[in-house]
């Protein structure tokens, strides 16, 4: 038995559990102080490892690993616990990693070495007591009245759900980690927390810093390279350019598009001048083209057969550039409207610009007239037959405007309006799926939303805990795979060598129909519903 005492020479102890003799005494924790002299500190917790050969001791400010069989310190760590926790640490079945709250952030430790392996953060949860499952590598965390976020492979799967109730005193993940046990002893109830995801998939280890125009390419920055991927993120080619940390850490990433063929990336960079450049870097030479242009700030966007580049600012309107040699081959200076960002038609004759006054102008590019002003955003255009056709946003409303048809909209779901838009919201639509992809980028709240456009329903939402930079997004060419920026973790090495960025995107599926039916079958396997519960949960009863 290990047994903690008053704060003296024998505050810790190892006894016999036959006649409680002491077995060995462990010396606290020696230090000094700024004076010179030493005093000791007490520890205020102790148990043994999981391991079967070791001890575990917690002060306020360290944790520590002795051995049982000659009391040497096996590794020793500085991490600071509240005092008004009176479960901070968790350990693995055999010991092999130990998972411990420092003030709100869990962190995952190397159970040999204590070198630190990953580092949880639940925002404003307000967190109070955890859970750990190293087979799954997931960590549930609860706050005040039953609110609960669940941790996995760097990202977090549920984000401020509501259990019920106040915070359970006990929680215990099942072996597998498919369930969380929750027993709150002053609700006096259990409750059971189902933690497989049917939508979510293996998180992609990287920030989405741009998409083609096809969506088939995706650019993104993993901490220290730029990746171009071909496959919503599960492989990638490293792009080998100068400052791309720099570039990658930037809070927004709008100066940044892809083309189509994935051979050419584009970035609003800054010359040896000291003036902002438009740098084209060829992907498969790793050579780069520059040219002065001047805004810092200008909406681009390639061409979707990838032979030019449009770039639009305030300042000097349009400007039209061969990817071949950044030669300018035509300019509309006439077109000088502040803009979030421009769409261009496939057959490159319609120009639309997004303004940030929430107006969508369009222009004709062969003639250079303006045609026609939209209220909202567009995020959608198309140009067949004489006839253009935009889909778009505006407030709580989609719309499809039509140059022969008008203007038809439809009311999204309230749900959306809990979060405030911004400027820097992102916003993106999926043709084939007619979905939306709509992210709020507010100073306070980050929050996606997947709309299914035709209806205006709310399908799904997501919180990302990104605060370093603008949340991104990505809808795959399909419709099927969206993904969302969801964390960044700055982790410090434990021998203070230097700090790594950890940034993350969550990666999530849309069912089919056949999908959804088909996981409708697994749930309701073995029961038979009433008729009011088939209507209860929407289930046709013809």
């Amino acid at each position: 038995l290990i047994t903690l005492g008053n704060n003296d020479e024998n505050q810790l102890t190892r006894r016999s559990l036959k006649d409680g003799s002491v077995i060995s005494t462990i010396d606290r924790i020696g230090r000094t102080s700024l004076d010179g002299s030493n005093f000791m500190i007490p520890y205020k917790s102790a148990f043994y490892s999981n391991d079967g050969k070791s001890i575990i001791l917690l002060t306020d400010d360290e944790l520590q690993k002795i051995s049982l069989e000659d009391n040497q310190v096996l590794f020793s760590e500085k991490i600071i616990t509240a005092n008004t926790l009176n479960k901070p640490l968790v350990e693995s079945e055999n010991g092999e990693k130990i998972a411990i709250n420092s003030y709100g952030k869990i962190l995952i430790l190397n159970g040999e070495t204590g070198e630190s392996i990953d580092e949880v953060s639940f925002g404003d949860l307000d967190l109070k007591y955890f859970a750990y499952n190293t087979e799954q590598n997931m960590v549930a965390g609860f706050g005040e009245a039953g609110i609960y976020s669940i941790w996995k492979d760097k990202v977090i799967t549920d984000d401020r759900l509501y259990l019920g109730g106040i915070a359970p005193s006990e929680i215990y993940f099942l072996k597998d980690g498919s369930k969380i046990l929750t027993n709150s002893h002053e609700g006096q109830s259990i409750k059971i927390i189902d933690t497989k995801s049917r939508i979510s998939s293996e998180p992609v280890q990287g920030r989405i810093i741009a998409s083609s125009n096809d969506s088939s390419k995706l650019l993104l920055f993993n901490g220290t390279d730029f990746l171009l991927s071909t496959d919503n993120g599960k492989t990638g080619k490293t792009i080998t350019n100068e400052n791309t940390v720099i570039y990658g850490l930037m809070t927004s990433t709008k100066q940044n598009v892809l083309s189509n063929d994935g051979k050419y990336y584009a970035y609003v960079g800054q010359m040896d001048t000291g003036n902002p450049g438009l740098v084209l870097y060829n992907v498969e030479s790793r050579e780069s083209k520059t040219v002065e242009i001047p805004s810092a700030y200008p909406a681009l966007r390639f061409s979707d057969d990838g032979k030019k580049i449009y770039l639009q600012d305030k300042k000097e309107g349009l400007k039209i550039y061969s990817v071949g040699d950044l030669s300018l081959l035509d300019t509309i200076p006439e077109i000088t409207d502040s803009s979030l960002n421009i769409l261009v038609s496939e057959d490159d004759k319609i120009l639309l610009v997004n303004r940030f006054s929430g107006t969508a102008s369009l222009y004709d590019l062969e003639s250079k007239q303006h045609l026609e002003d939209i209220p909202g955003e567009v995020l959608n255009l198309k140009h067949q037959e004489e006839e253009i056709i935009l889909k778009g946003i505006q407030n709580n409303t989609a719309f499809t405007w039509s140059s022969k048809t008008g203007l038809k909209s439809l009311d999204m779901d309230e749900a959306l309006t809990q979060t405030p838009v911004s400027f820097d919201d992102v916003n993106l639509y999926n043709e084939k799926e007619n979905l939306l992809l709509l992210i709020r980028n507010n100073d306070t709240e980050r929050k996606a939303y997947v709309v299914d456009f035709a209806t205006g329903h709310l399908m799904m939402s997501f919180t990302p805990s990104v605060k370093r930079y603008l949340v991104n997004g990505h809808i795959s060419p399909e419709g099927n795979v969206i993904m969302v920026d969801q964390s960044f973790n700055t982790i410090t090495a434990t021998d203070n060598s230097g700090v790594q960025d950890y940034m993350t995107a969550a990666v999530y599926h849309i069912l089919s129909d056949e999908e959804v039916s088909a996981e409708v079958d697994k749930i309701l396997a073995g029961r038979t519903l009433t008729q009011d519960e088939k209507v209860q949960i929407g289930i046709s009863t013809e």
